[in-house]
């Protein structure tokens, strides 16, 4: 529970030094001096996102959010399908992109039922009516996998690491790791 918030305290200094305008090198070095230097630290500055990115990939973010509202509502009769799209849901809305990776998942999951079931069902293909629904779910979950893996490279991208050489107190020979943002 402790570690919960001592995170949730992280991100909100990091929201807030990033509104500020601060580059995220920069909110780094402070979360580092404040709260340590890790892997951990590091990855919550990467993926919150900067205001600039924000505001430039904001429309896409809303139409991805409007396409998994709009997946959740039509899926409401059926439990299995409404709870991962309603948690994604939950994730972009809030804007948590550390977790879109689940998106992708999800995205190949349906694709990849409904080409089962278009293989394993007798489905008359010259009839629109038949072959409409198996159409748009196709294409949903394309979408749902492109947008799972090119929205939080733009929004997020990653951070360089750099194994730098120094010497400690005694004088040895170490390797300290630096997390570079561009």
């Amino acid at each position: 529970m402790k570690a919960i918030i001592r995170d949730k305290e992280i991100r909100n200094e990091i929201k807030i030094q990033l509104a500020k305008g601060k580059c995220k090198q920069d909110v780094f070095s402070d979360i580092a001096a404040q709260y340590g230097y890790t892997k951990r630290n590091a990855d919550m500055v990467r993926f919150m996102p900067s205001t600039e990115l924000y505001k430039k990939y904001k429309y896409w973010n809303l139409a991805y959010l409007l396409l998994m509202l709009i997946i959740t509502a039509g899926s409401i009769k059926f439990l299995s399908i409404l709870i991962p799209f309603g948690i994604i849901s939950y994730g972009v809305a809030t804007k948590k992109f550390e977790f879109y990776w689940a998106n992708t998942v999800l995205g190949f999951m349906l694709l990849f039922s409904i080409i089962g079931i278009l293989l394993n069902t007798d489905i008359n293909y010259y009839d629109s009516s038949e072959i409409i629904v198996p159409i748009i779910i196709f294409t949903v979950s394309i979408i749902m996998i492109l947008t799972g893996v090119i929205l939080p490279m733009k929004i997020t991208p990653k951070y360089r690491v750099e194994n730098r050489p120094y010497s400690n107190k005694k004088g040895e020979k170490r390797l300290k790791t630096v997390y570079l943002f561009d």
